[in-house]
């Protein structure tokens, strides 16, 4: 090769890495300065800036002179190289630029000085043994090239370098930047380090043949190099795509719901691989037809069939072959491509669940829906799928979801294998549905597409057997129980060497061994579970003779069961026998799977004692042949649940025969020896030896001849009537610590066991005992207050009161008069009313009502003070009186759990409660019963004027002008509160306030004065007050919360600060973490964090409240931190990195703060996908969607910057049905879109975005519920405005009023307005409200305190109490104005952003862009919602919209909607 060839290759190659470099960095390392760099001038870009401490001081001073170091022998050998190149720049500078990038790339990243120091060290001691060279004058060409290579690839690894600081963002957060920790990086320092020392190695001559050998090891290495740099590239490509795989797995979890599920199956995947026995299931990959299914090159348009009973190893054999499919289609770097696997295990549901065969075809769509997401992992599907889910709407039927789901997968060039397990468990009806749509699948694609899409499905033969009829389905079934014979041997030979008589070394203990094998494996016929039974038999053996009797005499399942049954009746006690038994009808008749503690209390309840061994231990050890025990790590072993080791063993029960049951029963009494001696004497003398064997005398006799006459005995025909009448023992019996584990179970299931017997085959006696039990249950009412107590009441009332299927089932068996007989004639002659049409206001739950009239009117303590649910109850009763006594008149259908209730609606309880009670003139405790129902509803002033009325009928009547104060609290009326609290504890003090004992309310009145002293500017005597409490209360963070806020309002932000340091400093001694850290884990209220925020700008602490936040994220990751409760600790993080987001965001303190911020969103929002905290999701995806839409007003409208801007906005959208809520319906990131193609004159493709939501909207409009109408105007006003429609949106707000606008209410079936008397009085903000800790819950609810409000809020959002209520529950967002809206009245809405409006003052100011917290811009439009205006709203009736000035019924409103979006009618 010529010299000018030699030049030119080296020329070539500098100049294909400056193209490298610049295709990594976009920077061209020939231009990136403007003359040659020296290694003085590269060490002095390095700066130390925001780097103050001596740490960083230390690393900074290593890092220059490591650098320096470096950059000298690059610089010698660059003289070298250079002498026979002819560059613009020599080689050295080229280093030195491409160097000086690499810095300037990483300077503003955390402890880039310790990274790139321990970067350059191992470059640096690698190039120190290349120095020989330097120091020769001249050097013949091949070894120069060597030179210039090894330089070349000092430039690709400041290339790789850079690359790794470009593709991790994140890596600004993490302690230290590893550049030799990534492949690409160090595969290329290792290859340089492989060069120079093979070069390094010669000594003392160079000939050409020897350089000319080192040159070809050389260039080995280089393509080594060239190798590790092109595996870096593609794992940096691959990062990069990461990014978008990532959000959407994260849309695809939003849409589906089911990532708990999936995260259930990989458990449940992983246990049963753990427990599968090595050498399982390698018969099946023998079988031709699985060989073919397998192999995703053979052709195949058939579903897999596995079919076998219980017990026949369907679960193992399933799991065997996910794991060997996973195993044999990994993916590697050379084939991308490979199959993807799902599966799906089915199984009965936990402890407190309803069981899956109830659940009609739920349990199918959850399985589609499990799949489809693992199925995600695999690109192309994913990236359809994610497409599907931009505009998701819940599918009708399961056929239509799966052909959603998993037609991509029919048309895809992929192979996807779908496994579902134990489909037979999913109930008849899913699994006719998964035949249906699996013959829909079959009859509508090609044979080639079902060959992408291959399922296979276990389950029993029955259930399978529809599957199999090749007219219907096209499909393979294997028999497990033919061909699993190998699979038992296994499970045989690792069972048998657990067997303790089995363990010994003896050659008579290993032909026993070889013996039970043997015999075991010929015999089996592939029931693992009467293997199992067998084994265990064997292993309670202790003599050869008998484990060779257990062997000679096996047979079926039920045989094995039978003689355990026999085994047990003859060697466990009496009361061993009576726990069992009692035990096995438990968990056989069981509404859902029961835990130890509750089978525990069952037999307390039966034995009247506890044993001293733990049931636990006895389920595991005596009774392990008949229960298994399934405890997670993370439980205490009562906590555990208990099922049958084998359905067969209910089938056992069932199918014996009742005499057989009745003969066994009837033996009794003990026989003496001797008397079985003569019986044995007679017998032999009778019959021959096999005959009296075949009849089993000796076995008769022996247990004769025991002391024990129980038997193992279950009668499933009365197993439910025995559970009933267990749980109605339970019910009375609650304050007893060992039963009240069942007690739950009793309240709650005792009607569905009732409702399981027959009526008609139970024994007149029965029929009596159930009878009494239930007169007593229903009309008792020292039984009802066992039953219905401050625990359960919220469950109750739906059940009982808000439906009648309970009800329903009681009275079915109260009309039989049998169920009477053994009543008292009381209680007869009540039973004989319920049925009678001569006593309409009769009814099964009067006695009940009567018992929760007393506890609200009488005896509030009962229920803890609150009396909503009372309400709520005694109105739903009457209401059902109503009914009854007009029944041809129409009610309004409603729900009743959230009805609004009426003052005269609470008159009307007080009236019927009194005629119950038989109370002439209401006393004190009723009438300030009565206030509190008042006050409780929002009805002040009627409240105001009972309690007065209280005050009057008792001298001391402290309380009810607790209740008074209260109300003004509630009210608002911050002087008048004030006034009564002060005189309450001038009372205190005094001696005067008695009955009841105040010093369980005294701190609650103290801290209430304290904030009505804030509200009304009295701040030095609310601040007197706080500190005060503090001092003996640190804890106390309410109080800490509402002094922070009196500071903010007297503008005292240092103070602010100050106190959020001394907090920072304390730790909390219950979860031992800062207390700065457990208040800002616990704020929900929007205006406290900018509060804080705030007075960090106003100080310039902005970096001590970024730290806090950051401090605040990591302590909620600490180990000892509510270890119990990790799902909060999760919730705690992931807000709290929200909000650290919109700090950095919106006021940053360097450059790359934004940065930070996105990547801090967008973790937060795949973590809050991932733990399904839906606030924090709503909060990320609002901000992000907040920079996303500038981006789209700043872009041009045909660019693709602009479409990735529309595909972010819409990745970041959530599922939106009738079901989601209202307030949640407002931050759909869709609305953006709609508003961004309205804006842009694409109207066409803004309605196709908006229209689900309009949809929804008239859809809830058009329900029976009119309840939720103003959710539906709500959404509809929404979508409206972002389309650009201000009237129509403003018409839909018209709609949206007080509740005495809105809401209706039936009384007696006729439609009547709500009759409060209420006006407007302005409210507070939100930093008043949400400040509540589980630490003064207990305070507040026993007391005529301020109470939590009777309604389910929004995130970060709180009830605000005024005159006029309404069901919005919306706050300015200025930041201080303290102003909210509970319904349409001058509201300023953003038309560009989510969840954003202003009362007017904020408005202005806005304009002004004077606001101090930054919510909005004043570039964005508005929609202006007027004020209120009660007598147009009047004149005008909910049943008109207002329209561009105009009443418009709603039925055309509604109408004209429907046509201009081309929505179906009706």
């Amino acid at each position: 090769m010529s010299t000018e060839d030699n030049e030119y290759d080296l020329q070539e190659a500098w100049e294909q890495a400056c193209r490298s470099f610049a295709t990594t960095a976009h920077v061209d390392i020939n231009l990136l300065q403007g003359r040659a760099l020296t290694p003085d001038d590269v060490v002095a870009q390095l700066k130390l800036k925001r780097h103050a401490d001596e740490e960083k001081k230390a690393q900074y001073k290593v890092l220059k002179d490591v650098l320096g170091r470096t950059l000298v022998l690059i610089q010698n050998l660059g003289e070298i190289a250079s002498s026979a190149a002819s560059m613009v720049y020599g080689p050295s500078t080229l280093c030195f630029n491409a160097v000086s990038y690499l810095i300037a790339a990483g300077q503003n990243y955390r402890n880039i000085f310790a990274s790139l120091t321990q970067l350059f060290k191992d470059v640096s001691d690698i190039l120190e043994r290349f120095a020989v060279y330097i120091k020769m004058k001249q050097v013949d060409r091949p070894l120069r090239k060597i030179i210039h290579e090894i330089l070349l690839s000092f430039v690709s690894i400041c290339e790789l370098s850079v690359h790794v600081i470009h593709g991790n963002k994140l890596g600004k957060f993490l302690k230290v930047f590893a550049f030799n920790e990534d492949d690409g990086v160090g595969g290329a320092i290792a290859s340089l380090r492989t060069l120079v020392e093979r070069e390094a190695q010669m000594k003392a001559t160079l000939t050409y043949q020897i350089v000319k050998e080192g040159f070809g090891d050389a260039q080995v290495a280089i393509s080594g190099v060239k190798a590790s740099v092109d595996k870096m590239m593609d794992d940096a490509r691959k990062k990069e795509s990461d990014s978008l795989e990532r959000k959407q797995v994260e849309k695809i979890k939003a849409k589906l719901g089911v990532q708990e599920e999936v995260d259930e199956q990989v458990k449940l995947h992983r246990r049963l691989l753990s427990e599968t026995v090595p050498g399982s299931g390698r018969w099946i990959y023998e079988n031709r037809q699985f060989i073919e299914w397998s192999d995703r090159s053979s052709p195949w348009d058939k579903v897999f069939l596995l079919s076998a009973n219980e017990g026949y190893g369907k679960s193992f054999l399933v799991t065997t072959i996910v794991h060997g499919l996973e195993k044999r289609y990994t993916r590697s770097t050379s084939d991308p491509s490979r199959p993807t696997t799902a599966y799906y295990y089915v199984e009965q549901q936990s402890s407190g669940r309803t069981p899956i065969r109830d659940q009609g075809v739920q349990p199918i769509v959850r399985a589609l829906k499990t799949l489809a997401l693992q199925l995600a992992q695999e690109p192309v599907y994913r990236k359809d799928l994610a497409a599907l889910c931009e505009n998701w709407i819940e599918p009708d039927s399961p056929e239509e979801l799966f052909s959603r789901l998993f037609g991509p997968c029919l048309r895809s060039h992929e192979t996807f294998y779908v496994i579902l397990d134990g489909i037979d468990q999913m109930g008849e009806q899913s699994v006719k549905t998964l035949l249906d749509l699996l013959k829909v699948m079959q009859a509508q694609h090609t044979p080639d597409q079902q060959s992408h899409l291959r399922i296979l499905l276990s389950g029993r033969p029955p259930l399978l057997k529809p599957l199999t009829n090749p007219v219907q389905l096209r499909a393979v079934n294997i028999d497990i129980a033919v061909s699993n014979g190998p699979d038992l041997v296994c499970f045989i030979a690792d069972r048998l060497y657990r067997i303790d008589v089995l363990q010994g070394k003896s050659e008579q203990v290993q032909n026993l061994r070889k013996e039970v094998f043997l015999s075991l494996s010929e015999g089996a016929q592939g029931d693992f579970i009467n293997v199992e039974l067998l084994l265990k038999e064997i292993g309670s053996k202790r003599w050869p003779a008998e484990i060779r009797d257990v062997l000679a005499n096996k047979s079926q399942r039920s045989d094995t069961i039978a003689r355990e049954v026999r085994r047990c009746n003859q060697t466990f006690q009496a009361r061993d026998i009576h726990d069992l038994n009692v035990l096995l009808t438990w968990v056989m008749s069981a509404k859902r799977t029961l835990t130890v503690e509750e089978l525990e209390a069952v037999l307390f309840l039966k034995n009247k004692e506890a044993s001293l061994r733990p049931l636990y231990d006895q389920l595991r050890d005596q009774y392990s042949a008949f229960f298994f025990v399934e405890k997670p790590d993370d439980l205490e072993p009562n906590k555990a649940s208990v099922t049958l080791v084998s359905n067969s063993i209910k089938e056992y029960f069932r199918s014996l025969v009742q005499t057989k049951q009745e003969e066994e029963g009837t033996q009794r009494g003990k026989i003496h020896p001797s008397e079985i001696k003569i019986m044995r004497r007679f017998l032999e003398r009778l019959c021959d030896e096999d005959l009296y064997a075949k009849f089993g005398f000796e076995e008769f006799f022996q247990r004769k001849l025991s002391s024990n006459t129980a038997l193992v005995h279950v009668d499933l025909d009365n197993s439910h009537l025995q559970v009933f009448l267990d749980c109605l023992h339970t019910i009375p019996r609650y304050e007893e610590v060992a039963v009240r584990p069942l007690h739950h179970y009793a309240r709650r299931f005792f009607v569905a066991h009732l409702q399981e017997i027959d009526l008609t085959t139970t024994s007149p006696s029965d029929k009596a005992q159930v009878g009494q039990y239930l007169v007593d249950m229903f009309s008792d009412q020292n039984i009802i207050a066992k039953w219905w107590n401050s625990h359960q009441i919220y469950s109750s009332a739906a059940e009982w009161f808000y439906e009648d299927g309970n009800v329903d089932v009681v009275l079915g068996w109260l009309r039989d008069p049998a169920t009477i007989g053994k009543c008292s004639q009381a209680g007869r002659d009540w039973v004989k009313t319920l049925a009678s049409n001569s006593f309409p206001d009769a009814d099964l739950l009067e006695h009940v009502s009567t018992y929760l009239a007393d506890c609200l009117f009488c005896s509030p303590s009962v229920f803890r003070g609150n009396p909503v649910n009372l309400v709520r109850m005694l109105h739903a009763f009457l209401r059902k009186l109503r009914r009854r006594r007009s029944p041809s008149k129409s009610t309004l259908q409603v729900n009743m759990a959230t009805k609004p209730i009426t003052v005269k609606q609470i008159n009307e309880i007080s009236k019927w409660a009194s005629e119950r009670l038989r109370i002439d003139k209401p006393g004190f405790e009723w009438t300030r019963s009565v206030a509190r129902a008042y006050r409780q509803f929002d009805h002040y002033q009627e409240a105001i004027q009972a309690y007065e009325a209280a005050g009057k009928l008792r001298e001391d009547h402290w309380f009810s002008d607790y209740g008074l104060a209260s109300t003004y609290f509630d009210f608002e009326e911050w002087p008048k509160a004030a006034e009564v609290y002060e005189d309450i504890l001038r009372r205190v003090e005094a001696g005067e306030a008695k009955e009841p004992s105040p010093a369980e309310h005294i701190t609650r009145i103290r801290l209430c004065l304290a904030w009505a002293y804030v509200q009304t500017g009295e701040y030095d005597k609310a601040m007197a007050m706080y500190n005060q409490h503090l001092v003996t209360n640190p804890d106390d963070y309410t109080a800490v919360l509402e002094r922070m806020i009196a500071l903010r309002r007297q503008q005292k932000f240092a103070n602010i600060i100050e106190t959020l340091q001394q907090l920072q400093k304390e730790q909390d001694p219950t979860h031992s973490i800062s207390r700065l850290s457990v208040i800002l884990h616990n704020i929900d209220d929007l205006d406290l964090h900018n509060g804080i925020v705030l007075a960090g700008m106003k100080t310039g602490s902005l970096r001590f409240v970024q730290t806090a936040y950051r401090s605040a994220i990591e302590e909620a990751l600490d180990p000892g931190y509510l270890p119990r409760n990790t799902h909060a600790k999760a919730q705690y993080r992931v807000m709290l990195t929200c909000k650290l987001a919109d700090l950095l965001y919106n006021y940053p303190q360097s450059h790359e703060d934004r940065e930070e911020a996105m990547d801090l969103w967008e973790a937060s929002l795949a973590d809050a996908d991932d733990i399904g905290f839906t606030p924090s999701r709503f909060a990320a995806a609002k901000s992000l969607s907040t920079v996303y839409f500038e981006q789209l007003r700043q872009g041009s409208q045909d660019s693709q910057s602009t479409a990735e801007t529309i595909k972010k906005l819409l990745q970041l959208s959530g599922e939106m049905t009738s079901e989601t809520d209202a307030f949640e319906s407002t931050l759909d990131t869709r609305l953006l879109v709609g508003r961004y193609y309205s804006k842009a004159g694409m109207k066409t493709e803004a309605r196709d975005c908006l229209r689900g939501h309009i949809k929804v909207g008239i859809d809830l409009l058009s329900d029976e519920d009119p309840n939720n109408d103003w959710q539906g105007y709500l959404r509809l006003a929404s979508a409206l405005m972002y389309y650009g429609d201000k009237d129509a949106a403003l018409a839909a707000w018209s709609l949206i009023g007080p509740n005495d606008f809105s809401q209706q209410d039936d009384v007696d079936g006729f439609e009547e307005v709500n009759d409060a008397t209420t006006t407007k009085i302005p409210g507070v903000g939100k930093e008043d409200a949400s400040i509540t800790f589980d630490n003064d819950t207990a305070d507040t609810l026993a007391s005529d305190g301020p109470q939590k409000p009777d309604q389910t809020a929004p995130p970060a959002r709180a009830k605000t109490f005024r005159k006029l209520e309404g069901p919005l529950d919306y706050y300015c967002d200025g930041g201080g104005c303290e102003h909210g809206w509970t319904y349409a009245d001058g509201i300023y809405v953003c038309m560009d952003c989510l969840d954003v409006m202003f009362a007017a003052p904020c408005y202005e100011l806005l304009r002004k862009d004077a606001l101090e917290i930054k919510a909005c811009s004043p570039t964005h439009d508005f929609l202006h919602v007027p004020l209120w205006d009660e007598h147009e709203a009047e004149e005008r009736g909910p049943h008109q919209v207002r329209q561009a000035g105009k009443p418009v019924p709603v039925s055309e409103w509604i109408k004209e909607i429907r046509q201009k979006w081309q929505l179906e009618d009706g």
